[in-house]
């Protein structure tokens, strides 16, 4: 669900990292820069929205009444510590 998302999107934080200080070109730097700067700014925005964050808990405590015949009081940040929207951007430099 959400955590293979997010470990996908992450995921492109790393080799844009790599691109932005290792590529020999500066015009791949230039570019890899411009997109990690895109993609850690929608990150931010993710991480951050209230909206998104009662919508993925409404979820999961959909998903929990389906699977247990209960609800959950599991909160996003407990079932995986970087995704509350008190925690740190993932793109934080």
């Amino acid at each position: 669900g959400l955590d293979a998302l997010s470990s996908t999107v992450c995921g492109l934080v790393d080799p844009l990292e790599l691109a932005r200080s290792a590529h020999p070109e500066e015009e791949m730097v230039r570019a890899a820069d411009a997109a990690h700067g895109e993609l850690c700014e929608t990150l931010h925005r993710l991480n951050t929205s209230a909206e998104l964050h009662a919508a993925a808990a409404a979820a999961a405590r959909g998903a929990s009444a389906l699977s247990t015949g209960g609800g959950s009081d599991r909160g996003c940040g407990e079932s995986d510590p970087g995704c509350g929207a008190d925690e740190a951007p993932l793109c934080e430099a």
